[in-house]
């Protein structure tokens, strides 16, 4: 990352504080590069890796493995971040004074959001059994159970993600009291902007796709 800032003196009771952060991450990847993803495909079945894999409906997409022409997600080489700090000396006496700042602040999408994407087919094949009384399943040392693969799990994450940005921001009054005391009064917030989340889009017990 890299970042610059300065201390402005506009006057002799206002001063600001100017600063801009800029950042790169990475995609984050496999070292095999055996990891496939769900991309959106046009009426023609091309594969769109700019689009997100339900852009044209539930199952417009397409499972592909990962390539020069298809990466997993692309990088976002826009996380500039600038910062904004005033100081002003409300009275010019030096014992009230305003401050207010701002800051964006750029996430990284990190290693939990792709943990399970080399489980994905066609590197893997997973699904789900269930055991009742009437129709127990067999657990036995050297085999698995029977499973569904004509439902293949599926792990992916949105082509066209970008890096979550939280704005944060505050104002505050600071008055100097006598008896060496002071009071301080502030606002503090915080808005955040494209956060990721992790979705079961079909709520059953396989993955994307299936009807």
């Amino acid at each position: 990352e890299y970042f610059a800032q300065a201390d402005v003196a506009i006057t002799p009771r206002l001063t600001l504080n100017l600063g801009l952060r800029y950042a790169y991450f990475s995609v984050l990847t496999e070292a095999d590069g055996t990891l496939s993803n769900l991309y959106a495909v046009d009426d023609a079945g091309a594969v769109l890796v700019d689009a997100s894999p339900f852009a044209f409906g539930r199952r417009s997409n397409r499972v592909e493995s990962i390539g020069h022409d298809r990466p997993f997600y692309r990088p976002d080489r826009n996380n500039w971040q600038p910062r904004l700090g005033v100081a002003w000396d409300l009275l010019g006496t030096g014992r009230t004074v305003v401050k207010a700042a701002y800051g964006a602040y750029t996430d990284r999408l990190y290693q939990l959001m792709i943990l399970s994407a080399p489980n994905s087919t066609p590197f893997a094949i997973n699904g789900a059994v269930a055991s009742i009384p009437d129709a127990p399943v067999p657990f036995r040392l050297g085999a698995l159970p029977a499973i569904n693969p004509a439902a293949p799990g599926m792990f992916g994450i949105d082509p066209t993600i970008r890096n979550p940005t939280i704005h944060r921001y505050q104002v505050s009054l600071q008055q100097d009291l006598p008896w060496s005391l002071s009071a301080y009064a502030a606002y503090v917030g915080a808005r955040g902007r494209g956060l990721a989340w992790n979705a079961n889009l079909n709520a059953g017990s396989f993955g994307v796709p299936q009807d």
